[in-house]
């Protein structure tokens, strides 16, 4: 105490000198990363006001320093990567949300995902906070599950879905290091999906004998900023159909005829684009029996451009044979084929129509079909589930019938497509 104040005034201007120093210096670097991140002036210009009004040792400084840059590298690599616009994109493409994968209703493995990430907002906390944050490492990046088993470093049951030196992995990569920020308040959100083309009939390309079927699509995202960017590389493709082979960057080729549809996915939007692939028959003339009515005209006009001409009509005995396996799914008797054909009535195809419509086997055959084709099944939706929706469905189409059914018929009708 004695000594301290005694000291000279010598010994306290070098003492001023070593404690002012680093902070010229602290203040040039702080000017420098303030213009080239304007965002945060507000963050860094207070530290600065402290070191102007407050000596501290060297060692304090550097640290205050090394702190500040830390910060102000997180915060840009938080700015760059947004979580919803970023890094949601990737785990659909690495197709991790599906319900084959994590995805499913159970999840895989302990990790469960929305299905094709329509819930980010909950993806983002089984991301950072489930198994105490164990998915996403800040403070060592590349340690993190969310990379290496994705990358299969460690154990994948759903193998490999990127490489290390990948964008898919990059972009990982920044947001964790970042500290796997949420998005801010104000974050560009995804408005409008633009695909091209929306509807393709193709012809094909290459040897006649083994025809191939190519085409381009493209994928551009517009934000509620009103920006736009180029998505093809980032949505997913899915086809309805195996005949079409989709490469990651969008390229369709088709392998036989046919049709299908290509439904495109990013974040919360999807656009199907229907794609037929029809041979190029050069000599094709159109021949077809009058449209009977406005679906015939509409079914005519897609066969026109597949360049495929309509059957004829078929004769009465193949025609009772089709609308009762339609209908209801089962054979005329005898005695209903004799009856239909001997009939000379011109309207008896339209009125036998009717007249199977009619029947409760007509909604038993179709609920059936409807159960099949909606996935109505125990595995799926439970038996509770599945009887419920059964019995809607079953209900429905049998208030389309004149006689009815209600209440237990309903039920009953239910029980047999489980």
């Amino acid at each position: 105490m004695f000594r301290r104040g005694r000291e000279t005034r010598a010994e306290r201007t070098r003492a001023e000198q070593v404690t002012t120093m680093p902070t010229l210096g602290f203040r040039r670097v702080l000017l420098k990363r303030t213009l080239k991140f304007p965002s945060f002036a507000t963050l860094f210009l207070p530290t600065a006001c402290f070191v102007d009004r407050v000596q501290m040792p060297p060692r304090s400084f550097q640290l205050l320093l090394l702190a500040t840059l830390h910060a102000l590298s997180l915060s840009a690599l938080a700015q760059d990567v947004s979580f919803r616009n970023d890094v949601m994109p990737v785990l659909s493409k690495a197709g991790c949300n599906l319900g084959t994968c994590h995805g499913n209703a159970r999840g895989k493995g302990g990790f469960q995902l929305s299905l094709r990430g329509q819930d980010p907002a909950r993806d983002y906390l089984v991301l950072t906070r489930e198994w105490l944050g164990r998915r996403t490492n800040s403070g060592r990046p590349d340690e993190s599950l969310l990379l290496l088993k994705p990358t299969m470093q460690v154990a994948h049951e759903g193998g490999r879905r990127f490489v290390a030196d990948s964008r898919e992995y990059r972009v990982l990569r920044d947001w964790i290091a970042a500290g796997a920020p949420d998005d801010r308040p104000g974050t560009r959100k995804l408005t409008q999906l633009h695909v091209t083309p929306l509807e393709a009939f193709l012809a094909p390309s290459g040897e006649t004998t083994s025809p191939t079927w190519q085409t381009q699509l493209t994928a551009t995202a517009e934000y509620s900023d009103g920006t736009k960017s180029d998505a093809t590389a980032h949505v997913v493709y899915e086809s309805s159909n195996p005949i079409a082979e989709i490469s990651p960057a969008g390229l369709v080729k088709g392998t036989i005829a046919g049709e299908t549809t290509v439904l495109v996915r990013y974040q919360q939007l999807q656009v199907p684009v229907r794609l037929a692939f029809v041979h190029a028959r050069p000599g094709f003339v159109w021949a077809a029996p009058a449209p009977a009515n406005v679906i015939d005209q509409h079914v005519y006009a897609k066969l026109k451009r597949l360049k495929v001409s309509p059957s004829a009509a078929c004769d009465d005995v193949t025609f009772v044979r089709r609308v009762h396996l339609d209908l209801l799914g089962s054979l005329p008797t005898a005695d209903e084929a004799r009856r239909f054909v001997t009939d000379t009535s011109p309207q008896k195809r339209a009125t036998l129509i009717d007249e199977l419509l009619e029947l409760p086997e007509f909604a038993d055959w179709w609920a059936l079909k409807w159960a099949d084709l909606l996935r109505i099944e125990e595995k799926t939706l439970d038996r509770k589930g599945g009887r419920e929706l059964s019995w809607l469905v079953a209900g429905c189409l049998c208030q389309q019938q004149a006689a009815g059914c209600h209440g237990s018929r309903d039920r009953q009708c239910a029980g047999k497509y489980l």
